[in-house]
């Protein structure tokens, strides 16, 4: 069945509300019911719910919107305290006692909101904020409609990764993860949990893969620096030393690391010879060669400008302020700083 198909039958559903209220509300839960094993049974009953919420008097939809709301959030809540419980147990390394707690509200989770599967004709993703959503439509293009999870249970899917792989229970992590990932698919710590997964178990493939998605994804200086630093371990492993090199010394511009100058003595000792900084011509060259950037994606860097000149042009200055940071974390630009600091701390 296609999706046009799926949409004339909406067209249908939708042509036989009468106005009524109570009425509609029947004839739609009548249609879920209806329609419950068709191959397309939960994008219509998806779609009928969006129905009713839209065909409710305006005095019942405020109140309808809210109490759907609150006990979505309420759920959530018990979820998040659960799950402060389990990273103070993460600080402590006690690793058995976090799998229990968070095992608890991943279970809960799973079985509570499996509404949020993307179906055929919707995905369902929760972003931090604008900049993410926008970074994610721009570079991976999604055609389906993009619907937001209300609250962020990507983070609940990253601690149980996190103290899986700690457990070194690995596929069970990378399975966690991916879940993560899923529900948000720019979100570069999530991305960083994974690589170490792959990195341990030698996947080199999917290793690179997800250290470029990391790099195209970041918006922060740490972030890339951390995208950088895979990208020259990868480089070490497969011997490619003084691409390694190049990759290593470049991501020292946005975040020093003592893992960098680690890595590079490894290299030292695998080569005999002592570390020679590439010229920028050098470091170029090979950037070009392996297609890496050097810095920033700059999609990323013109989303986050485009969207602070907009917000000063609307005089909101929390989001100037914000999304100007994010460009001059990533450039230096000591223009951009002092647009940056118009907005006050």
């Amino acid at each position: 069945m296609s999706a046009e198909e799926y949409q004339e039958i909406i067209r249908g559903i939708t042509a036989g509300l009468k106005g009524d209220f109570q009425e509609d509300c029947k004839y739609l839960l009548d249609k879920m019911k209806e329609y419950k094993d068709h191959e397309y049974g939960t994008e219509i009953a998806r779609a009928c719910g969006r129905l009713l919420q839209d065909l409710a008097p305006d005095d019942m939809k405020k109140d309808l919107i809210e109490t759907m709301h609150q006990e979505v959030h309420n759920y959530f809540l018990g979820l998040q305290t659960v799950a402060e419980e389990a990273r103070f147990n993460i600080y402590k390394k006690n690793w058995p006692k976090a799998l229990e707690l968070i095992e608890s509200v991943v279970d809960n989770l799973e079985n509570e909101f499996l509404t949020f599967d993307d179906d055929k004709v919707s995905e369902y993703h929760f972003f931090h904020n604008i900049l993410e959503e926008i970074i994610y439509k721009e570079l991976f293009k999604p055609t389906k409609e993009v619907r937001a999870i209300p609250e962020d249970y990507a983070e609940i899917y990253y601690l149980y990764g996190a103290i899986l792989f700690e457990l070194k229970r690995y596929d069970e992590a990378e399975a966690a993860l991916k879940k993560a990932l899923r529900i948000n698919p720019v979100r570069t710590d999530i991305i960083s949990e994974l690589t170490e997964v792959y990195k341990i178990k030698k996947e080199w493939d999917e290793y690179l893969i997800l250290s470029r998605r990391m790099l195209d994804c970041s918006y922060t200086s740490e972030s890339v620096a951390k995208a950088l630093r895979n990208l020259g371990y990868y480089y070490s492993e497969q011997r490619e030393f003084d691409t390694a090199i190049a990759v290593y010394l470049f991501s020292n511009q946005f975040e020093q690391s003592y893992l960098v100058n680690s890595e590079l003595m490894y290299i030292q000792q695998q080569t005999g010879k002592q570390i020679e900084p590439p010229s920028q011509e050098e470091m170029r060259q090979i950037f070009s060669m392996h297609e890496i950037p050097m810095g920033a994606n700059k999609d990323v860097l013109s989303i986050a400008y485009t969207l602070a000149v907009e917000a000063e042009k609307q005089d909101i200055k929390d989001a100037a302020r914000f999304f100007y940071n994010v460009v001059f974390d990533l450039t230096g630009d000591e223009e951009i700083k002092k647009k940056f600091d118009k907005f006050g701390n």
